[in-house]
């Protein structure tokens, strides 16, 4: 039996603050967001797999929702900003 179990977080119409508050802490990065605006869109819905990835969950999100971000070299800091 592997110990590689497949862990699913899952957001049900969660507001997207909350959503990067919740990556902030599983991937142990810090979020920054250019403008506060950007934290009010509508509430995002969808399930991701820890191997997923935090770049992989934002641009899922990016589809949906007008934002652009980028990841520093060291991968523990991530700035949201407008498209």
């Amino acid at each position: 039996v592997g110990s590689e179990m497949c862990k699913e977080t899952g957001f049900d119409d969660v507001p997207f603050s909350c959503i990067l508050t919740k990556l902030e802490k599983y991937y142990n990065v810090k979020i920054t967001v250019s403008d506060p605006k950007l934290l009010n869109y509508d509430s995002c819905t969808g399930k991701f797999r820890e191997q997923d990835g935090v770049e992989h969950i934002l641009r899922t999100i990016s589809k949906d929702h007008p934002f652009e971000f980028s990841i520093n070299e060291e991968k523990d800091s991530i700035f949201i900003y407008e498209k």
